[in-house]
């Protein structure tokens, strides 16, 4: 089975723990990690927007039931992703 990489955004207000939930709902659904970013995007830093590369052997539409869950999260805002495409090695 094929592996397929994801590039997801996530606006979210910053609570402790968010993080730990987030990765927790990644592991459970098997989707891999393979880099994060988090910056804040106000001023107070009461709001973050994390970057993920992800890498999962899922469909699309079973990924998409995992976002769907991600944007359930409590803290969560927002959720987009894009499949990222094939590279040419």
């Amino acid at each position: 089975m094929s592996k397929t990489h994801y590039i997801v955004t996530a606006k979210l207000q910053n609570t402790p723990g968010v993080l730990a939930r987030i990765t927790i709902l990644f592991r459970k659904f098997n989707v891999n990690i393979q880099a994060v970013d988090a910056s804040p995007i106000d001023e107070k830093e009461n709001f973050h927007e994390i970057h993920f590369v992800l890498e999962t052997t899922k469909t699309d539409n079973e990924f998409e039931i995992v976002m769907k869950k991600l944007a359930r999260l409590i803290p969560v805002i927002e959720v987009r992703y894009l499949k990222q495409p094939k590279l040419i090695q």
